[in-house]
């Protein structure tokens, strides 16, 4: 009888315990994630990779639909008409990029006039605002 007592105690404890940790990890799937939006450092100056006929103008993020995005504002500084291709990465994360001008038809390469701005939206596949955004600008 003091067998059945026991073995009846030990497993009332265990669904105690497994129900608990259900309800923990059911209302951690709950939460929504931290939604922010604001500038991140930008690169300043000429450093290894960073094209000097470009200048990055406007730098915002915010998380939407669970993903982390990027506004990234990019003007062609110089005299004649150029194309760039940025490079956008996370140290501990993914990494995105594409063109500034984006093609449009195939077989038309666009490109900036000089002193001409275009901003676009970059969509990383991570939840939260990562401590550093790396951005590379290179002439395409």
């Amino acid at each position: 009888m003091d067998r059945f007592k026991f073995n009846s105690l030990f497993s009332g404890i265990i669904l105690a315990v497994a129900v608990c940790v259900g309800f923990v990890l059911m209302s951690g799937c709950a939460t929504a994630p931290v939604t922010g939006e604001g500038p991140v450092a930008t690169i300043k100056g000429k450093a290894a990779g960073y094209s000097p006929t470009a200048e990055i103008t406007s730098l915002k993020y915010f998380i939407k639909e669970s993903k982390f995005h990027l506004k990234v504002g990019l003007k062609n500084i110089s005299d004649k008409p150029k194309r760039f291709d940025v490079t956008i990465t996370i140290p501990e994360g993914p990494s995105v990029g594409g063109f500034y001008p984006q093609a449009k038809k195939k077989g038309k390469i666009p490109y900036m006039k000089p002193g001409e701005e275009l901003v676009r939206e970059f969509r990383l596949y991570y939840d939260k605002a990562p401590a550093s955004v790396t951005i590379k600008v290179d002439e395409a």
